[in-house]
């Protein structure tokens, strides 16, 4: 990947960040706007400002650290905004955060993690009903096979074996049920299968593809003499492309190993060598809709998945595992890999805006999970937290969060 396209990648995942930010903000805006609170000021951003237009009552800004963005509100608990002292003393109380419903007020705070829920959804729910399926969907039925790997070559090796016809690698007619290897001075084959029943769904590609490549790769790469022997088998069957069930068993019990040929699979072999790590040509299945609504109601199945998906990364930091979490340096490389498609590039931003609705939703501060859950503690207690209270709690959770940024901008430059 070339450093130019990767500068490129960055500018244009900032500038995806910075748009699905100002949508998060515009939702916080648009509710303390419905409430009648009076907003000092709309910005995207921190610092300095570049840009300011000014309204009647509402400022709207571009500042210069583009890391986030905030809605400035009048409150009793907060200094308004330089140069606007006396506008501030002419405030009616009734217009201030202090003193809107606190049904109104956790409202406002949700609404912009809300924004971001509801963009990931209409652009995920809009691009499968257009589309009619979901590429690469390792949690569905099936694998793809690319034209000339050796999974490939197994499979159609197989087919006419028995006379059957050979099969279109894109067309997503076949799924791995079982596999078995050798090699040819091996008496005892090590092997992994698996019967499934008629009715049962075919594994998914995750299930059967990981085991066989993990073994695969630990067995042959533990005696260099392994690549030139290396023989395959794999078990079958024919399934419904929308739903993923078997149509059609195929008994290959007694075929022949497919023998890797050194010279004609030599390219692929050397691949293998020259990065540690085996790819038989097996990709992720794509998951085709019966119909518009059936897309749309998988629609918000992925955008809920989507959203758990950052929990499940945070988790992984607590066993250590800090690849599970990108910062902008790792956003980049990610973006660079989409761009070339555009609904690969859409459902990636619609990713980031799940990722940033369920990110604000936690409840540590300064995020608005955390100001919702203060919320909710004052509305049943009825009366605000200490002041002295709060100060610390919202400076150690910034702590925290900065320091996150570090470490994960660091594992970017570092590892990659």
């Amino acid at each position: 990947m070339s450093t130019g396209l990767i500068i490129v990648a960055f500018f244009v995942g900032i500038i995806a960040v910075l748009f699905l930010i100002m949508l998060h903000e515009l939702g916080h805006f648009i509710v303390a706007k419905l409430s009648k609170a009076y907003v000092y000021e709309l910005s995207l951003g921190f610092g300095p400002r570049l840009f300011t237009k000014k309204g009647k009552e509402t400022w709207y800004s571009i500042r210069l650290i583009p890391i986030g963005g905030f809605v400035s509100i009048a409150s009793d608990a907060a200094e308004p905004p330089l140069g606007r002292e006396e506008e501030a003393l002419q405030i009616p109380d009734a217009r201030k955060i202090d003193y809107i419903a606190r049904w109104k007020k956790a409202f406002f705070i949700i609404a912009g993690p809300l924004m971001n829920f509801i963009i990931a959804l209409f652009l995920i729910t809009t691009i499968f009903m257009a589309n009619g399926y979901k590429d690469n969907d390792m949690s569905f039925y099936g694998q793809k096979f690319a034209d000339n790997s050796i999974a490939y070559k197994v499979i159609n090796n197989q087919l006419e074996e028995q006379n059957l016809k050979s099969f279109a690698p894109d067309a997503q007619q076949y799924a791995i049920t079982g596999w078995e290897f050798k090699f040819e001075d091996s008496q005892d084959p090590i092997a992994y299968y698996k019967e499934y029943d008629i009715n049962d769904l075919a594994p998914t590609y995750t299930k059967i593809v990981y085991p066989m490549i993990d073994t695969l790769k630990a067995e042959a790469f533990s005696d260099p003499k392994n690549f030139e022997t290396l023989q395959l088998r794999f078990s079958f069957v024919e399934i419904d492309r929308y739903s993923g069930r078997v149509t059609k068993v195929y008994d290959f019990k007694d075929s022949n190993f497919y023998k890797i040929d050194k010279e004609q699979d030599q390219a692929i072999i050397e691949s293998w060598k020259q990065q540690n790590k085996i790819s038989m040509g097996i990709a992720a299945p794509t998951r085709y809709f019966k119909s518009t609504a059936s897309a749309y109601g998988y629609g918000w199945k992925e955008t809920f998945d989507q959203s758990i998906a950052l929990l499940k990364g945070l988790g992984m930091l607590f066993t250590g595992n800090i690849q599970a979490l990108s910062g902008p340096l790792g956003m980049a490389s990610q973006t660079a890999t989409v761009m070339n498609s555009p609904t690969t590039f859409f459902l990636y931003v619609a990713g980031i805006s799940a990722n940033l609705f369920m990110l604000n939703m936690i409840p540590i501060p300064p995020l608005d999970g955390y100001r919702f859950l203060e919320n909710a503690v004052e509305a049943v207690t009825k009366k605000p937290l200490n002041k002295k209270f709060k100060l610390i709690v919202y400076s150690i959770g910034a702590l925290l969060f900065a320091g996150l940024f570090i470490i994960i901008t660091l594992k970017d430059l570092l590892i990659g």
